[in-house]
């Protein structure tokens, strides 16, 4: 909240924008619209937010009616999940028969910060999920020895920032890349299947 709210009224309170491109996850987006934008006729746009309850929320404009004033421009939670699964069906069905069937499982793997990532993993549908907190080093360690451990054909990471390309702070490199590192399955690699995500240095 605290960098949150200082931003977001230097844009509506002294800059007086009439639309504001954010925010990056659900969320942030969810406290914008629900906190800081209460009154204004100020237009939320996000690229990125997917929670599906957020088309729902309404504002008071600044006449006092109860307007919608969010949109978004990426596919919703309940759009993505039916995707995803027609994917990972799809990549099932590709798989050489040489491969152990047990090998077949599927792992959905989440940051328990984003609202938007327990959502989808809930709509998927994907039993026993390994779950971890991006800024706990020792919680995303456990996460990641989880995975290896189970060592599923299919892993669904939610949160491509948090899973792939997170490298700051304490965090040596990220999730995916440690994944690589250690995997101890001699037979196959994972395939990984993304609902989204925009980042483009999968190194």
């Amino acid at each position: 909240r605290r960098y949150l709210q200082p931003r977001v009224d230097h844009l509506v309170r002294r800059l007086r924008v009439p639309a504001i491109i954010g925010g990056s996850t659900s969320g942030a987006t969810r406290k914008i619209n629900e906190n800081y934008l209460e009154g204004l006729d100020t237009l939320l746009l996000s690229p990125s937010a997917t929670d599906d309850s957020l088309t729902d929320r309404y504002r008071t404009s600044r006449s006092g009616r109860q307007v919608q004033l969010f949109w978004r421009t990426v596919a919703p939670d309940g759009l993505q999940a039916p995707a995803m699964q027609r994917a990972i069906e799809a990549a099932r069905m590709t798989i050489p028969t040489t491969v152990p069937s047990a090998s077949m499982k599927a792992l959905a793997v989440y940051d328990t910060n984003n609202t938007a990532n327990q959502n989808l993993s809930r709509l998927l549908g994907i039993p026993d999920p390994v779950t971890y907190r991006i800024d706990d080093k020792s919680s995303r360690e456990a996460a990641i020895k989880a995975v290896i451990d189970v060592a599923p054909r299919f892993i669904a990471p939610f949160g491509t920032g948090e899973f792939v390309t997170f490298g700051g702070g304490d965090a040596a490199e990220s999730m995916l890349g440690a994944i690589e590192s250690g995997w101890k399955e001699p037979a196959y690699r994972p395939w990984y299947i993304l609902p989204e995500g925009n980042r483009t240095n999968f190194r």
